[in-house]
């Protein structure tokens, strides 16, 4: 009976909000959703406070009104956190709706992904978050064009984020009209991908990379060799997109000595196009795959949300660049 009638005075609620929402009282009906939302919270009710700033959101968002919208979404994944809420189906597409009713120029949608970040990562089953909302939120701003942050996401996302990151990769490269860069793009999900121990998503992102790049006509064909029973495609005006397939090979392997001869054979290509500006991610690669010891392990979230790379290539200032913490 007491959750009948608490449903039922939840429903009106709503519908007097959804009332002043039409008359424009968007003020009003944002500080009243905030007020009721602050009575269920303080009496445990978290189910019903749940309910109240999903569907007051939902309503403020449709309306254009990010600001107030924004507000009770950052309220909610509170409110996820107050109570110890799981990262599950239901949960999660709250959180998947509004994000997706958000203007892409809204301050708030920011803070927003941040909060459900570290919600997922409190109360999911992954330490650093949620790896769908990771896919969902990078695949958006792919979309956006927004490849700081899309890749740092994709990074951490699904079995299907590393074809997304490499075609925003690709396109990113297509602009460039200097193909000597065709390793620059690439790599930056290659070897993100090697730090974080997905060896998969390393290969198949350079894969698709590799197969747009031979099918635009911007190199001579390359020939495809057998090493050590794999097919590795020899790039000869591009050593560093060799070197790239190989060391995902060598990883694959876990031989420290072949990662050691690996890196003094292309030392001075390395050196080169990236002036040092890789070693930091080869020295965490060299830790995790062949334990040398590089530094002491940090926070993987922190890192990925850091800079994976300080700068472009020597003598290319104008190429876009990871800034560290473009998220906070």
């Amino acid at each position: 009976m007491e959750g009948s009638m608490s449903s039922s005075k939840l429903e009106k609620t709503l519908a007097r909000v959804k009332q002043r929402i039409g008359d424009h009282q968007f003020y009003e009906a944002h500080q009243a959703l905030k007020t009721v939302a602050a009575r269920y919270i303080k009496a445990q009710q978290y189910d019903q406070a749940i309910e109240l700033l999903y569907h007051g959101a939902q309503e403020l968002l449709t309306a254009g009104e990010g600001g107030s919208g924004g507000d009770l979404s950052c309220y909610l994944i509170d409110t996820y956190k107050l109570a110890k809420i799981p990262v599950d189906s239901a949960s999660k597409a709250r959180v998947v709706q509004l994000f997706n009713l958000f203007k892409e120029d809204e301050p708030r949608r920011k803070e927003f992904v941040q909060d459900a970040v570290q919600w997922s990562a409190l109360y999911g089953e992954v330490g650093y978050g949620d790896p769908e909302l990771f896919h969902i939120f990078g695949s958006a701003f792919a979309s956006e064009d927004l490849p700081y942050d899309a890749e740092k996401f994709l990074l951490l996302g699904t079995k299907d984020s590393p074809i997304v990151l490499a075609e925003l990769l690709y396109e990113w490269f297509s602009e460039d009209p200097e193909v000597v860069t065709v390793s620059f793009y690439i790599s930056r999900a290659v070897l993100g991908y090697l730090t974080v121990g997905n060896v998969r998503g390393a290969g198949l992102s350079l894969d698709h990379y590799l197969s747009k790049f031979v099918a635009s006509g911007r190199t001579t064909q390359p020939k495809v060799l057998s090493v050590a029973g794999d097919d590795i495609t020899e790039f000869s005006q591009f050593p560093l997109l060799n070197f790239l397939q190989l060391l995902i090979r060598t990883c694959q392997r876990k031989n420290a000595d072949l990662f050691k001869r690996l890196r003094f054979r292309y030392k001075n290509d390395i050196k080169d196009a990236f002036d040092g500006e890789i070693d930091e991610a080869l020295g965490k690669i060299g830790e995790r795959f062949f334990d040398i010891q590089f530094r002491t392990q940090a926070n993987l979230l922190q890192d990925l949300m850091g800079s994976l790379f300080s700068g472009p290539p020597r003598g290319d200032q104008n190429r876009p660049q990871i800034q560290g913490n473009d998220l906070d």
